[in-house]
């Protein structure tokens, strides 16, 4: 292990090189792979590091491979079938069926018998098997004796078919009848309580044993069927499994999908089925899910076999293994699945067997035996009909599972030998047998060998095992081909595990795989978002091919189906094969491109260029290969002279533009062909140079045509679009409330004018000059219009940021003010200042401002309002201590050691009071609050208010009430048309009250005449009304007042102004009797 750590020290030294290279490949794009270049090094160097371990491992705790040691033979009385053998204590248990002539057998021994394994002693090479006599034996027990022999009397075809052991229990097995499921079980009890199973005790228990030897499920788990609540209807519907793959049987084919698409019928697997024509819910679908592989079982609408597929999430990859239906579980430690046609691992790796030798069709699996080292499992699968056990050892370091062993009897001793023999074809005396070495021994059988007390031994073969197994896990991820997203997620999950599960390789003697570890772990992580972006590429450039191939299928099926009955036909098709040569060339830049598809695809296409040039000259030669040109030119001219607008023009002018490439294709087609008669060269250029001639000729006459055309049509476009750009001014100028928006409408509406200016500016006819000066003249009107309105903006933002930013100072002097003063109003709690700090509606506002200030731009003074609130509120927590500090009674008292002094805290306000004298006149006096301080106020204006001294609202004095003074309001504003009142809508809400009133006369809160007192009076709060008390009781006085205003006449009016008013018109009557 020193050269390992050695070379591993040296690695580490380049770290800092390969991060600059990292650095270097993700500027030049190719960070992934020098990134994955990484990882694979750190993988190969784990990898040496893992096997050094498990090399020591082996030396510590050595190795027990399966293998052959010897062979030797059993020798029976009569010629038989041998059929089955298990190990009962120090016993081989052998089974057979005898068939000599007409007569059957008669007696166990005819059946059964006992042997003994002996190993060789001395100068002997071969292991002994001795019969045992089965008298005094298990065998030789009175009720399995008569049990046996009525069997045989009363059941002519009875025969031997398994022997075997489970639970505890040796188990007979004969079948009886002609199906193989007719059978009589014979069942002893083993008793290990004794001690070792060479001792063991085995008791006869009855013959009623089918129930025990039934095998176990095929399957260690749940096959799970699809529902119609799994049904994604669509184009191409499909049933959705764990949200991760997508199974359809639409359409002729089974398909397998990765991605939620029920329009496309594409997947990452599809093969056919019987009938095209069957539905997705005619299918049978179940699945189940076994680790990282989501396994399938697909019975297609019609057909009578199963199809089992396995997709695996991490390489995002699907196999069809319908030998799964046989049987299948799960390899140890979540390794993946085995069968008995081979193994898949997690990773994707799997391994497949030929067919048997023996003719097994149907391995159920019958159980599985764990070596006590933790490193290898055999699999035992069982062929009931032919009597046919498949052996399958599973290596959890190597995560191989070896070739598999057939035979039809087998006996497994507790130091790990096994016995076993192979069917021969005729019956025989002699039965060969086969001795192997094997790491399956007993637990108790290892528990007996010493321990071993080194740094290996503390921590145990089976969990170096399992250590030593995911290591190479690791290692296998990281040389997997076939990488995927989750794959790379694996292998980060898998090593930031390891350290967690495995608590020795933080040992130091393992400091150098610990190291590898941590740097695969971290290059891991790198490697996944760089692997995300490699993705989309490889995406993209996928698609850009399959739609080059589409494109490139389309054109190849045009050309087969085009008649080409002219030379324009030719040129379309020619044309088509040159712009998709341009495609091809251009994907070639394209990273990630599957550059054998590219150049399959490249090859095509010069083939096909090639056969169609050839056909092209040879039907240029022909005389009337450029009639259809001659027929373009007579319809083009024939369009000039009847054209009266340019609209009608641009097509014609389209025409022959599209023409003349025609004719440049066919030209640069005649440069790179060999034509061997030069004669039909020299007559095809001629051809094209006379249609040239005359394309050239109607160009000429289009374009003095549409120079003619174009100058009154230009006009009376530009007019009608000037117009409309005008109404677009005032458009952009309601849009723009703001200065940004100003600049961002005027940009608009210069872009909008220099395409108008571009559209009417052809350099053909010269049109455009005399549109310029309105032009000219209107982008002026449009910088000045947008600057004054910018200007506009601007003010008016200033001066709300101005207003707003005056406002906050007012409100941060009264937070001030409540948080840090000293008396009542302060606070004497932290959790009250917090709550006011997080919820008052004043602190709220100053940071709704704050935020508005910083959304206008004004940034800087945002950010001081929110410093200033800041400080406040720290200087009111510090304000808060000093309180708690040196003040009692809520601030009243301050505290000094044992001393106690009051503390005024009122504000120093200036106020005027009315205070009596000693000699009992009340005065008016100015008064400092919080103070003793009062001097006489001697004023002949506010003496001559001394009624008023006393009066605390205007609304209420000695002798007049609030109600009374409301009701006297409500009037007045009537008779002045004021407040929204008049005297017709006050009496109007008087009529309607009158009507709602109930046999008491109560009033509605609701009446009319409510409604109007309530929205008089609430405006008027500084009048001291009280909601539902004053309004109330000035309703109750209108209803009184109302009624006799109306009915009073001119008593309205007092005596005095009635009397004079009599006066005057007596002394006018009098006036114009004289006149």
């Amino acid at each position: 292990m020193a050269d390992t750590q050695n070379s591993t020290n040296s690695d580490s030294n380049d770290n800092a090189n390969q991060a600059n290279q990292t650095d270097q490949a993700v500027a030049s794009g190719n960070a992934y792979e020098l990134i994955k270049k990484r990882l694979t090094e750190q993988g190969g160097r784990l990898e040496t590091q893992t096997q050094t371990l498990n090399n020591a491992r082996l030396e510590e705790f050595g190795s027990t491979q399966m293998q052959v040691i010897a062979r030797t033979r059993i020798r029976t009385e009569y010629n038989c079938v041998a059929q089955d053998m298990v190990q009962v204590g120090d016993y081989l248990l052998f089974g057979y069926n005898v068939f000599m002539g007409l007569k059957r057998a008669s007696n166990i021994k005819d059946v059964l018998s006992l042997y003994r394994l002996n190993e060789p002693v001395g100068n002997e090479e071969e292991y002994q098997l001795e019969e045992v006599d089965l008298k005094g034996t298990f065998l030789a027990q009175d009720a399995f004796v008569q049990d046996f022999n009525e069997l045989y009397r009363y059941y002519k075809q009875t025969r031997l078919i398994q022997i075997t052991v489970k639970d505890s229990k040796l188990l007979l097995a004969f079948q009886i009848g002609e199906r193989i499921t007719d059978i009589r079980v014979f069942r002893f009890a083993l008793d290990f309580s004794q001690g070792t199973p060479e001792s063991a005790q085995v008791a006869y228990v009855d013959n009623r044993g089918e129930r025990d030897i039934e095998l176990p499920p095929a399957y260690d788990f749940d096959w799970i069927d699809t529902t119609r609540d799994q049904m994604v209807n669509g184009k191409y519907p499909h049933m959705n499994i764990l949200d991760t793959i997508f199974v359809e049987t639409v359409g002729g084919d089974l398909t397998i999908k990765i991605e939620d698409n029920t329009q496309s019928g594409q997947g990452i697997y599809s093969e056919p089925v019987n009938d095209r024509t069957q539905s997705l819910t005619d299918a049978e679908i179940a699945y189940a899910k076994v680790g990282s592989l989501i396994l399938l079982k697909i019975l297609p609408y019609r057909e009578e076999d199963y199809r089992y597929f396995v997709y695996n999430t991490l390489t995002e990859a699907v196999l069809r293994l319908d030998a799964i239906g046989q049987s299948c579980v799960q390899l140890p430690e979540d390794h993946g699945i085995m069968f008995p046609g081979g193994y898949y691992l997690q990773t994707g790796e799997y391994k497949l067997f030929e067919a048997n030798n023996v003719g097994a069709t149907d391995l159920r699996f019958k159980r599985k035996i764990v070596s006590p080292n933790g490193e290898d499992v055999l699999f035992l699968f069982y062929d009931r009909d032919l009597g046919v056990t498949g052996l399958f050892p599973y290596n959890l370091i190597k995560k191989q599972l070896a070739n598999p062993i057939y035979c039809n009897g087998m006996a497994l001793a507790e130091n790990g030998r096994l016995v076993l023999f192979s069917d021969q074809s005729e019956p025989s005396r002699i039965h060969p047998m086969q001795i192997w070495h094997t790491p399956y021994a007993s637990h108790e059988y290892i528990s007996e060998l010493p321990e071993s007390t080194s740094f290996y031994g503390k921590i145990g073969n089976k969990e170096l095992v399992r250590g030593i197994s995911d290591l190479y896990s690791i290692t296998r991820l990281i040389d997997n081909q076939s990488v995927s997203q989750k794959l790379y997620e694996e292998l980060t999950n898998n090593t930031s595990r390891l350290f967690d599960s495995y608590y020795w390789l933080s040992e130091p003697e393992l400091s150098e795989v610990a190291s590898s570890i941590k740097e695969v772990t971290a290059t891991a992580e790198l490697v996944i978002d760089e692997f995300a972006k490699v993705q989309s590429i490889q995406k993209q450039t996928q698609t850009a091919l399959a739609d080059a191939d589409t494109q490139q299928s389309e054109i190849l099926r045009q050309i087969r189906v085009t008649s080409f009955e002219s030379a324009s036909d030719y040129v379309d098709q020619l044309s088509a094969l040159r712009r998709q040569k341009g495609r091809l060339v251009s994907l070639e830049d394209l990273r990630y491109l599957d550059a054998d598809k590219l150049q399959a695809l490249q090859t095509q296409l010069e083939e096909a260029e090639g056969e169609l040039a050839e056909k092209t000259v040879l039907f240029l030669s022909g005389e009337e290969a450029l009639s259809s040109y001659e027929d373009i030119l007579v319809d083009v001219s024939e369009r000039l002279n009847t054209a009266e607008t340019n609209a009608e023009l641009k097509p014609v002018l389209e025409k022959i533009d599209e023409t003349a490439q025609g004719l440049d294709l066919l030209t640069e087609l005649l440069g790179t062909l060999d034509v061997a008669d030069a004669t039909v060269r020299t007559q095809i250029i001629d051809d094209i140079s006379t249609i040239y001639a005359s394309l050239n000729q109607s160009k000429a006459k289009l374009n003095h045509k549409r120079k003619n055309l174009g100058s009154a049509e230009a006009v009376a476009q530009f007019g009608a679009q000037f117009k409309l750009f005008g109404q677009s001014i005032a458009n952009a100028l309601s849009i723009a409330n703001t200065p940004e928006k100003s600049d961002e409408q005027m940009a608009k509406l210069l872009v909008q004018l220099e395409e108008l200016e571009s559209q009417f500016a052809d350099p053909e006819t010269n049109s455009g000059d005399q549109f310029l000066a309105d032009i000219i003249s209107k982008r002026e009107e449009i910088y000045e219009t947008f600057e004054n309105h910018k200007q506009q903006l601007l003010d008016a933002r200033n001066r709300k940021a101005q207003n707003l930013g005056d406002g906050a100072l007012r409100m941060l002097e009264s937070i001030k003010k409540r948080t840090q003063s000293t008396g009542v109003t302060g606070f004497t709690e932290e959790e009250a200042l917090n709550t006011y700090f997080a919820a008052d509606g004043l602190v709220q506002k100053v940071r709704n401002i704050a935020k508005e200030l910083q959304a206008m731009g004004f940034s800087v003074k945002a950010d001081d309002i929110d410093a200033r609130l800041k400080a406040i509120q720290i200087e009111s927590y510090k304000s808060l201590k000093d309180k708690s500090d040196l003040f009692e009674d809520g601030g009243q008292i301050i505290k000094l050691g044992k001393h106690r002094f009051s503390v005024n805290t009122q504000p120093l306000d200036l106020t005027l009071l009315s205070r009596q004298q000693s000699d009992g006149n009340r005065v008016l006096n100015l008064h400092l609050t919080g103070t003793d301080y009062y001097e006489v106020l001697n004023n002949v204006e506010l003496n001559a208010l001394r009624p008023y001294w006393d009066m605390n609202i205007a609304s209420e004095s000695d002798t007049v009430y609030r109600a009374e003074y409301l009701a006297y309001s409500i009037i007045e504003s009537a008779k002045n048309s004021q407040e929204g009142l008049t005297e017709a809508r006050l009496y109007q809400a008087y009529d309607a009250t009158v009507i709602t009133l109930d046999v008491n006369g109560d009033i509605d809160n609701d009446s009319p005449l409510s409604k109007l007192v309530k929205a008089y009076a609430t405006p008027r709060y500084q009048l001291g009304y009280d909601k539902g008390i004053h309004d109330h009781d000035a309703t109750l006085l209108l209803m009184q007042i109302l009624p006799t205003l109306r009915e009073a006449g001119l008593l309205i009016y007092t005596p005095q102004v009635r009397a004079l008013a009599q006066l005057f018109y007596w002394q006018l009557n009098i006036v114009q009797a004289l006149a």
